[in-house]
Protein backbone atom coordinates (compact mmCIF):
# COMPACT_ATOMS: atom_id res chain seq x y z
CA UNK A 1 0.00 0.00 0.00
CA UNK A 2 1.04 3.63 -0.47
CA UNK A 3 2.54 4.95 2.74
CA UNK A 4 3.36 8.48 3.92
CA UNK A 5 4.85 9.89 7.11
CA UNK A 6 3.50 13.35 7.87
CA UNK A 7 4.34 15.86 10.58
CA UNK A 8 1.11 17.67 11.52
CA UNK A 9 0.81 21.25 12.78
CA UNK A 10 4.21 22.30 11.44
CA UNK A 11 6.15 23.18 8.28
CA UNK A 12 9.32 21.60 9.66
CA UNK A 13 10.81 18.16 9.04
CA UNK A 14 11.66 17.71 12.72
CA UNK A 15 8.69 19.28 14.49
CA UNK A 16 4.96 18.65 14.84
CA UNK A 17 3.16 15.39 15.55
CA UNK A 18 4.02 12.42 13.28
CA UNK A 19 1.29 10.36 11.65
CA UNK A 20 1.58 7.46 9.23
CA UNK A 21 -0.95 7.62 6.41
CA UNK A 22 -1.81 4.35 4.65
CA UNK A 23 -3.95 4.34 1.49
CA UNK A 24 -5.95 1.13 1.23
CA UNK A 25 -7.56 -0.33 -1.87
CA UNK A 26 -9.14 -3.26 -0.04
CA UNK A 27 -10.40 -3.93 3.45
CA UNK A 28 -8.10 -5.47 6.06
CA UNK A 29 -9.09 -7.07 9.33
CA UNK A 30 -8.95 -5.08 12.56
CA UNK A 31 -6.15 -7.36 13.71
CA UNK A 32 -4.09 -6.61 10.60
CA UNK A 33 -4.67 -2.86 10.89
CA UNK A 34 -3.53 -2.92 14.51
CA UNK A 35 -0.43 -4.96 13.65
CA UNK A 36 0.56 -2.40 11.00
CA UNK A 37 0.04 0.48 13.43
CA UNK A 38 2.07 -1.29 16.10
CA UNK A 39 4.88 -1.87 13.62
CA UNK A 40 4.81 1.77 12.49
CA UNK A 41 5.22 2.84 16.13
CA UNK A 42 4.22 6.48 15.62
CA UNK A 43 1.54 8.30 17.64
CA UNK A 44 -1.12 7.66 14.98
CA UNK A 45 -1.49 5.47 11.93
CA UNK A 46 -4.38 6.54 9.70
CA UNK A 47 -5.98 4.19 7.18
CA UNK A 48 -7.84 5.79 4.27
CA UNK A 49 -10.27 4.29 1.77
CA UNK A 50 -11.48 6.59 -1.00
CA UNK A 51 -15.29 6.59 -1.33
CA UNK A 52 -15.72 9.33 -3.92
CA UNK A 53 -13.98 12.37 -5.34
CA UNK A 54 -13.92 14.16 -1.99
CA UNK A 55 -15.06 11.47 0.46
CA UNK A 56 -13.04 8.97 2.47
CA UNK A 57 -13.56 6.29 5.07
CA UNK A 58 -10.98 6.72 7.83
CA UNK A 59 -9.74 4.82 10.88
CA UNK A 60 -7.15 5.89 13.45
CA UNK A 61 -4.82 3.59 15.42
CA UNK A 62 -2.14 4.16 18.03
CA UNK A 63 0.54 1.48 18.46
CA UNK A 64 -1.72 -0.06 21.11
CA UNK A 65 -5.37 0.47 20.20
CA UNK A 66 -7.89 2.13 17.87
CA UNK A 67 -9.06 5.70 18.41
CA UNK A 68 -12.53 7.03 17.62
CA UNK A 69 -11.00 10.30 16.44
CA UNK A 70 -7.53 11.86 16.14
CA UNK A 71 -7.00 15.55 15.42
CA UNK A 72 -3.44 15.49 14.14
CA UNK A 73 -4.10 12.25 12.25
CA UNK A 74 -7.07 13.81 10.47
CA UNK A 75 -5.06 16.89 9.49
CA UNK A 76 -2.22 14.68 8.21
CA UNK A 77 -4.65 12.54 6.21
CA UNK A 78 -6.21 15.62 4.63
CA UNK A 79 -2.75 16.93 3.78
CA UNK A 80 -2.01 13.75 1.83
CA UNK A 81 -5.39 13.84 0.12
CA UNK A 82 -4.80 17.42 -1.04
CA UNK A 83 -1.12 17.09 -1.93
CA UNK A 84 -0.80 13.55 -3.31
CA UNK A 85 -4.14 12.49 -4.78
CA UNK A 86 -4.76 15.29 -7.27
CA UNK A 87 -7.92 16.52 -5.55
CA UNK A 88 -8.80 20.01 -6.76
CA UNK A 89 -11.63 20.64 -4.28
CA UNK A 90 -10.96 22.63 -1.10
CA UNK A 91 -13.32 20.63 1.14
CA UNK A 92 -13.18 16.96 2.09
CA UNK A 93 -15.38 14.63 4.13
CA UNK A 94 -13.99 11.81 6.29
CA UNK A 95 -16.37 9.15 7.58
CA UNK A 96 -15.54 7.50 10.91
CA UNK A 97 -17.13 4.46 12.48
CA UNK A 98 -18.20 6.15 15.74
CA UNK A 99 -17.98 9.93 15.29
CA UNK A 100 -19.84 10.32 12.03
CA UNK A 101 -18.59 12.59 9.26
CA UNK A 102 -15.70 14.98 9.91
CA UNK A 103 -15.20 17.96 7.61
CA UNK A 104 -11.85 19.38 6.55
CA UNK A 105 -11.02 22.31 4.30
CA UNK A 106 -7.93 23.95 2.82
CA UNK A 107 -7.33 27.71 2.85
CA UNK A 108 -4.11 29.16 1.49
CA UNK A 109 -2.10 26.04 2.23
CA UNK A 110 -3.38 25.74 5.79
CA UNK A 111 -5.65 22.80 6.61
CA UNK A 112 -8.65 23.26 8.90
CA UNK A 113 -10.35 20.44 10.78
CA UNK A 114 -13.76 21.01 12.35
CA UNK A 115 -14.68 19.57 15.75
CA UNK A 116 -17.41 20.06 18.31
CA UNK A 117 -16.19 22.08 21.29
CA UNK A 118 -15.50 20.11 24.46
CA UNK A 119 -16.97 21.85 27.53
CA UNK A 120 -15.21 21.38 30.85
CA UNK A 121 -15.98 21.89 34.51
CA UNK A 122 -13.85 23.11 37.42
CA UNK A 123 -12.79 20.32 39.81
CA UNK A 124 -10.61 19.92 42.89
CA UNK A 125 -7.74 17.43 42.95
CA UNK A 126 -6.14 16.77 46.33
CA UNK A 127 -2.76 15.85 44.86
CA UNK A 128 -2.48 19.22 43.07
CA UNK A 129 -4.20 21.46 45.64
CA UNK A 130 -2.78 24.81 44.51
CA UNK A 131 -3.54 24.43 40.80
CA UNK A 132 -6.87 25.09 39.08
CA UNK A 133 -8.05 21.86 37.48
CA UNK A 134 -10.75 21.17 34.92
CA UNK A 135 -12.40 17.99 33.70
CA UNK A 136 -13.69 17.34 30.19
CA UNK A 137 -14.82 13.79 29.36
CA UNK A 138 -11.80 11.55 30.01
CA UNK A 139 -9.31 14.42 30.18
CA UNK A 140 -7.94 16.63 32.92
CA UNK A 141 -6.58 20.15 32.36
CA UNK A 142 -4.27 21.92 34.81
CA UNK A 143 -3.88 25.70 34.63
CA UNK A 144 -0.34 26.84 35.40
CA UNK A 145 0.79 30.42 36.00
CA UNK A 146 3.48 30.90 33.38
CA UNK A 147 4.71 29.71 30.03
CA UNK A 148 8.06 28.84 31.61
CA UNK A 149 6.36 26.38 33.98
CA UNK A 150 4.80 24.57 31.05
CA UNK A 151 8.03 24.41 29.04
CA UNK A 152 10.12 23.37 32.02
CA UNK A 153 7.74 20.78 33.43
CA UNK A 154 9.35 17.37 33.97
CA UNK A 155 6.50 14.83 33.81
CA UNK A 156 5.81 12.85 36.96
CA UNK A 157 4.03 9.99 35.21
CA UNK A 158 3.08 8.06 38.36
CA UNK A 159 1.40 11.22 39.66
CA UNK A 160 -0.31 11.91 36.33
CA UNK A 161 -1.54 8.33 36.12
CA UNK A 162 -2.88 8.50 39.68
CA UNK A 163 -5.25 11.27 38.59
CA UNK A 164 -7.26 8.60 36.78
CA UNK A 165 -7.69 10.35 33.42
CA UNK A 166 -6.73 9.09 30.00
CA UNK A 167 -5.07 12.39 29.12
CA UNK A 168 -3.66 15.23 31.23
CA UNK A 169 -2.94 18.66 29.75
CA UNK A 170 -1.04 21.54 31.34
CA UNK A 171 -1.58 25.04 29.98
CA UNK A 172 -0.69 28.67 30.62
CA UNK A 173 -0.80 32.07 28.89
CA UNK A 174 2.02 32.75 26.43
CA UNK A 175 4.00 35.89 25.67
CA UNK A 176 4.24 35.09 21.96
CA UNK A 177 1.04 33.11 21.39
CA UNK A 178 -2.32 33.33 23.13
CA UNK A 179 -1.64 30.19 25.13
CA UNK A 180 0.71 27.26 25.40
CA UNK A 181 0.09 23.65 26.43
CA UNK A 182 1.51 20.16 26.73
CA UNK A 183 -0.50 16.93 26.80
CA UNK A 184 0.44 13.64 28.42
CA UNK A 185 -1.01 10.15 28.21
CA UNK A 186 0.58 8.39 31.19
CA UNK A 187 -0.83 4.94 30.36
CA UNK A 188 0.17 4.96 26.69
CA UNK A 189 3.40 3.72 25.13
CA UNK A 190 4.01 7.22 23.71
CA UNK A 191 3.46 9.25 26.87
CA UNK A 192 3.64 12.85 25.59
CA UNK A 193 1.60 13.88 22.56
CA UNK A 194 3.78 16.21 20.50
CA UNK A 195 0.80 18.27 19.28
CA UNK A 196 -2.64 17.25 20.52
CA UNK A 197 -5.53 18.48 18.41
CA UNK A 198 -8.16 16.84 20.62
CA UNK A 199 -7.06 18.79 23.71
CA UNK A 200 -7.69 22.06 21.86
CA UNK A 201 -11.38 21.23 21.69
CA UNK A 202 -11.36 22.33 25.37
CA UNK A 203 -8.38 24.70 25.35
CA UNK A 204 -9.66 26.95 22.57
CA UNK A 205 -13.06 27.80 24.15
CA UNK A 206 -11.44 27.98 27.62
CA UNK A 207 -8.85 30.55 26.55
CA UNK A 208 -11.27 32.24 24.18
CA UNK A 209 -13.56 33.06 27.10
CA UNK A 210 -10.69 34.21 29.32
CA UNK A 211 -9.08 36.36 26.62
CA UNK A 212 -12.35 37.42 24.96
CA UNK A 213 -11.20 36.21 21.55
CA UNK A 214 -12.71 34.01 18.86
CA UNK A 215 -9.43 33.53 16.99
CA UNK A 216 -6.42 32.31 18.98
CA UNK A 217 -2.89 31.21 18.22
CA UNK A 218 -1.63 28.26 20.26
CA UNK A 219 1.78 26.67 20.77
CA UNK A 220 2.31 23.09 21.87
CA UNK A 221 5.35 23.15 24.12
CA UNK A 222 6.52 19.55 23.68
CA UNK A 223 10.12 18.90 22.60
CA UNK A 224 8.94 18.71 18.95
CA UNK A 225 6.61 21.71 19.25
CA UNK A 226 3.84 22.76 16.89
CA UNK A 227 1.45 25.62 16.21
CA UNK A 228 -2.34 25.62 15.95
CA UNK A 229 -4.68 28.41 14.94
CA UNK A 230 -8.03 28.07 16.70
CA UNK A 231 -11.30 29.60 15.55
CA UNK A 232 -14.45 29.48 17.66
CA UNK A 233 -17.48 29.08 15.39
CA UNK A 234 -20.72 28.61 17.32
CA UNK A 235 -20.39 25.39 19.30
CA UNK A 236 -17.49 24.22 17.16
CA UNK A 237 -13.72 24.62 17.29
CA UNK A 238 -11.92 24.84 13.95
CA UNK A 239 -8.23 23.94 14.21
CA UNK A 240 -5.89 25.14 11.49
CA UNK A 241 -2.34 24.09 10.80
CA UNK A 242 0.25 23.13 8.24
CA UNK A 243 1.73 19.71 7.56
CA UNK A 244 5.02 18.39 6.21
CA UNK A 245 5.49 15.11 4.35
CA UNK A 246 8.78 13.63 5.51
CA UNK A 247 8.54 10.23 3.82
CA UNK A 248 6.65 8.51 1.01
CA UNK A 249 6.93 4.96 -0.22
CA UNK A 250 5.34 1.51 -0.29
CA UNK A 251 4.43 -0.51 2.78
CA UNK A 252 4.59 -4.31 2.57
CA UNK A 253 2.86 -6.52 5.11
Amino acid sequence: MNFFLVNAFTKDAYCGNPAAICLLESQLSDHELQRIATENNVPATVFLWKKGNTEFDVRFFTPEYELDICGHGLLAAAHIAFSELGILATKLSFYTQKKGCLHVREEGGKIWVEFDALPGSLIHIDTVPNISAYEAQDRCFLLLATEEEVLGYIPDFPLLESLGYRGVTITAPSSTFDFISRTFYPKKKIKEDSVCGAAHRFLAPFWGERLRKTVLLARQGSPRKGEIECRLVGNQVHLGGYAYTSFRGDLFW
